[in-house]
């Protein structure tokens, strides 16, 4: 049917909302008048509840096509919402997508291949929306992103770093291997052994009334072997760590284990485990046992008994030891000196 009248197109005559494919006639037309090549036929449909507000948004998008206007909207939502949090977002929204495709039939103001193209865009098929007809999307001033997924803004991408730090510092903190058993050591399949700060203990089961000449064990600086002779041995490989062999030594428990002992040669250090390459043990997770002071050398005990003195003096509001010995100082040169005057002195 013809839309002109005098002439001249009539607005008053265009279907609502219709999806127009226009073609502009070569100079050799008559007049120049504009030439309607396609309409894609629309059905009437009745007035929504927020017509007001979108119609101007389909405006600056130039009435047509569809899909440049959804992009702008569905990147509104992406920013302002937790709708893409979601995993199932493409999901829901292709759902509503059909859901108001139904409501209107093929033809309710959304094409064919603007729906593909829509579709393509979310499923990650083609990152820049499609669209039909001689528009152009850098043309209009609200044009949408090209990228439907996949860019994400600069401060999100930060929080997500950030997120992913966090992890691995609570990671970090918590520290990575097995859970020790109650002698800060590993109840392994063949063997159990705990630890302390200067040695460690093993323990291997061997069958009910074995004899000590039948265990093969040698201990060396950085290895270990223990075993039945004429067996495969239940440990053989590289230590950890270094022991003191001369304070190393084992025993036969009853014709039923044999109990190893090891002296570290770094005291100060919890080991992971006995054999390089074994399962190792979580050191974050080592709980120390109490020391003693008598387990402390002359130095190191004086030391912690001053501060456990300290510590009561400050707690019972009295001076410290060493505010005491500046007390007992001041008042011993006062006693040698009853010349001088002490009333406005301050002790510092």
């Amino acid at each position: 049917p013809s839309l002109c009248r005098g002439g001249r197109e009539d607005p008053s005559l265009r279907p609502p909302l219709a999806n127009v494919k226009r073609r502009f006639s070569s100079p050799s037309n008559v007049d120049g008048m504009v030439e309607l090549d396609e309409i894609e036929e629309v059905r009437p449909t009745r007035a929504g509840p927020h017509d007001e507000l979108l119609d101007p948004l389909l405006a600056a998008h130039g009435n047509a096509p569809a899909v440049p206007m959804l992009a702008t909207v569905l990147d509104y939502l992406r920013r302002k919402t937790d709708l893409f949090a979601d995993e199932r977002a493409e999901e829901r929204v292709l759902r509503v997508l059909r859901d108001v495709k139904e409501l209107g039939g093929t033809n309710g103001g959304v094409s064919k291949s603007s729906e593909s193209s829509l579709k393509t865009g979310f499923l990650g098929k083609s990152t820049k929306a499609k669209v039909d007809g001689p528009h152009d999307d850098t043309a209009t001033p609200n044009a949408p992103p090209a990228q439907f997924q996949g860019s994400q803004p600069q401060a999100e991408q930060q929080e997500e770093k950030k997120a992913v730090e966090k992890e691995e510092e609570e990671e970090e903190e918590e520290g990575t291997g097995l859970k020790p058993n109650a002698g800060n050591g590993l109840d392994m399949d063949n063997y159990s052994w705990s630890q302390t700060l200067a040695d460690c203990t093993l323990v291997i089961p061997v069958p009910k009334g074995t004899k000590s000449k039948f265990v093969e064990i040698v201990i060396k600086r950085n290895h270990l072997k223990v075993g039945i002779k004429g067996e495969d041995p239940v440990i053989d490989g590289e230590l950890k760590y270094a022991v003191i062999v001369d304070d190393s030594y084992w025993s036969l428990v009853d014709g039923e284990a044999i109990e190893v002992f090891l002296q570290k040669q770094d005291k100060m250090k919890w080991w992971e485990c006995i054999v390089a390459g074994e399962p190792e043990v979580n050191l974050r997770k080592v709980e120390p046992e109490n020391s003693k002071l008598t387990d402390l050398d002359g130095e190191t005990r004086a030391t912690v008994e001053k501060m456990m003195f300290d510590q009561r003096q400050k707690a019972m509001g009295l001076p410290t030891s060493d505010e005491q010995n500046k007390q007992d100082m001041l008042k011993k040169f006062m006693e040698s000196h009853p010349e001088m005057d002490f009333s406005q002195a301050k002790i510092m």
